[in-house]
C-alpha cells in the first residue's frame, strides 16, 4: 500500500505538471502561441485558431489516452516490481514525449504559415535591457540565511540519536539524509539563479517591469523559502530516531506523512506559479507599450538554440517562471546531454538491479568455515562460529518490519530490515513459503527460506549439526 501511494503521487505530479506546461503552450500569451510570435491580426485568422484548435484536441486526446494507459501500468504493481518499474518507466518518458511531438509539429506548421504570410512582429534583438528594473531585481525578497537554517533543521535527527554512528550505519538513513541536504542546495541555487540571472524585459515602461520583476521576486523568493522548510520537516520526520528498534512502530504512518507534505509542496509551488502568472497578466493588461521580440528562428519547439547568445540559461518563451538552456551554447548542451546520459544510465542499472531482485533464485551454501547467503545484489557471509542459534519456524515473527536497504514486495523480502524488537536482521524470504530458516548472529539476524520446503529443512539440519560440533 505504501509503495502503491507513493507510486500515485508521482503519477500525479508527472500527468499535472507535463499537462499543464504543454497546456500553456497552446495559450496565446505576448502575442505568442505555440511558441511562434503572431501580430494581433494573425492571431485572429481563421488558420491560425485551426491551428491551435487541433493541437489542443491532440494534446487533451493523448493525455486522455496515456491517463487511461496508466490504469494498467498501475495494476501491473501486483505482479514482478522489476516488469512495473520499467512499464512505469517507459509510460512515463511518453507523458512528455508524445506532447512535445505533437507541440513541435504544429511549431513547424505554425512557424512556416507565418513564413508564407511574412507575418514579422517586434524586435529582433535577443536581449532587451532595463538597468533600473535589473538592479531591483538582484535584491533578495528573504536572506539566504533561511536555506542555512532548514539545513541544521534536517540535522536535528542527529543531535536527537542517542549514537550517530549507528544512525549512519542505516542505509535508509544515510539515503534520505543526504537527499534532504541535498534538496536544500537545489532550493537554495533556484533562489539564486532567478535574480542573479537576466531578468525579462516586458515593457518600455520602466515601472511596468519593476512590477512584474518585483512580483516575481517575492512570489518565487517566498515559495523557495517556504519549500525549503516544509521539505526539511518532512524528512526530519522520516529520519527521526531511525537508528532506535522502536523505529518500526508508525513506520507506515511516517510514509504517509512524508508523501502527503511532499504533496504539499508541489501543489504549494505549482499555486504560487499560477497566482504569479494570474497577477502578471493584470499588471501587463495596462501596458501601453509593450516590448515584443521575434526570436522565432532560436526557438526550436520548447528548446532554445542561438549561437551568438552567450548566456548559459534563458527564460523560457511560453512559461516565464521556468528557466531552459541555451543549446547552442558548450555548456548548456554538455549540461542537457550529461544529464540525459546518467538518468539513462541510472534507470538501466536500476532496471536491472530490479530484475535481479525478481528472477535470481535466493541460495544458502554451508562451507567449511562460512555460511553465504546469495541473491539479486544482496550477498552475504557469516562466520559459523559468529551463529549462535538456527531456529526453523511455519512463519516470520508477527511483528512490524520497516525496509532500511532491499526489496519487499507481496512475494518476497530482500534486503536489510528493522524489526521490531529485534533490531536490524536481513531478510532473504519469498512470502508464499512459510517455512523458513531464523539464524541469529553476534551481529545480526538472518530469515531465509527456498522455494522448496525440503530444502529448507535440509539446511537446517545441515546448519544445526554444523553449529553443535
Amino acid at each position: 500500500m505504501i509503495f502503491f501511494l507513493t507510486m500515485l503521487f508521482c503519477s500525479i505530479t508527472l500527468v499535472v505538471a507535463f499537462y499543464y506546461c504543454f497546456y500553456v503552450a497552446g495559450k496565446e500569451k505576448k502575442q505568442i502561441l505555440l511558441g511562434v510570435t503572431l501580430p494581433k491580426e494573425a492571431l485572429e485568422s481563421e488558420e491560425v485558431k485551426a491551428i491551435a484548435k487541433e493541437y489542443n484536441k491532440k494534446l487533451n486526446q493523448s493525455m486522455l489516452i496515456l491517463l487511461l494507459a496508466g490504469i494498467p501500468v498501475h495494476m501491473a504493481m501486483n505482479g514482478y516490481i522489476s516488469i512495473f518499474l520499467i512499464v512505469y518507466t517507459v509510460w512515463g518518458v511518453l507523458l512528455y514525449f508524445i506532447p512535445n511531438e505533437i507541440m513541435k509539429k504544429e511549431n513547424r506548421k505554425l512557424y512556416k504559415l507565418k513564413r508564407q504570410n511574412e507575418w514579422i512582429i517586434g524586435e529582433t534583438k535577443t536581449i532587451y535591457v532595463d538597468t533600473r528594473a535589473s538592479v531591483m531585481a538582484r535584491k533578495y525578497p528573504l536572506s539566504s540565511l533561511h536555506f542555512l537554517l532548514a539545513g541544521f533543521i534536517c540535522l536535528l535527527p542527529l543531535y536527537a540519536s542517542d549514537n550517530v554512528g549507528s544512525f549512519f550505519k542505516q542505509d535508509m538513513a544515510v539515503v534520505i539524509f543526504v537527499t534532504s541536504l541535498f534538496t536544500k542546495v537545489v532550493f537554495f541555487l533556484l533562489y539564486k539563479g532567478f535574480f542573479q540571472r537576466s531578468n525579462k524585459v516586458y515593457s518600455h515602461d520602466t515601472k511596468i517591469n519593476q512590477k512584474c520583476i518585483g512580483l516575481r521576486r517575492n512570489i518565487l523568493g517566498n515559495c523557495f523559502v517556504i519549500l525549503s522548510y516544509l521539505d526539511s520537516i518532512s524528512f526530519v520526520i522520516m529520519e527521526w530516531g531511525m537508528e532506535k528498534e522502536s523505529y518500526t512502530n508508525g513506520f507506515a504512518e511516517r510514509i504517509i506523512i512524508f508523501c502527503l507534505l511532499q504533496m504539499f509542496e508541489m501543489v504549494f509551488l505549482f499555486y504560487s506559479i499560477f497566482l504569479l502568472e494570474k497577477r502578471k497578466k493584470e499588471i501587463l493588461s495596462t501596458d501601453k507599450s509593450p516590448i515584443i521580440v521575434d526570436e522565432d528562428e532560436y526557438w526550436k519547439g520548447m528548446y532554445y538554440y542561438n549561437p551568438n547568445d552567450k548566456r548559459i540559461f534563458v527564460q523560457d518563451r511560453v512559461f516565464d517562471s521556468n528557466i531552459t538552456f541555451n543549446m547552442a551554447h558548450p555548456v548548456g548542451k554538455t549540461t542537457v546531454y550529461g544529464l540525459a546520459a546518467i538518468t539513462i544510465i541510472t534507470m538501466v542499472w536500476l532496471s536491472i538491479e530490479v530484475l535481479r531482485m525478481d528472477f535470481v533464485p535466493y541460495g544458502m551454501e554451508i562451507k567449511e568455515t562460512t555460511v553465504s547467503f546469495t541473491s539479486g545484489g544482496y550477498n552475504l557471509e557469516v562466520d559459523i562460529e559468529d551463529i549462535k542459534q538456527v531456529t526453523l519456524l511455519e512463519n516470520l515473527p508477527d511483528k512490524k518490519l520497516a525496509k532500511t536497504n532491499g526489496g519487499a514486495t507481496d512475494d518476497y523480502l530482500l534486503g536489510k530490515f528493522r524489526m521490531e524488537d529485534m533490531g536490524n536482521c536481513y531478510m532473504y524470504v519469498y512470502l508464499d513459503y512459510p517455512l523458513l530458516l531464523q539464524i541469529d548472529t553476534t551481529e545480526t539476524t538472518i530469515f531465509f527460506n527456498s522455494k522448496n520446503t525440503k530444502e529448507t529443512e535440509q539446511l537446517y539440519k545441515s546448519l544445526s549439526k554444523r553449529i553443535a560440533q
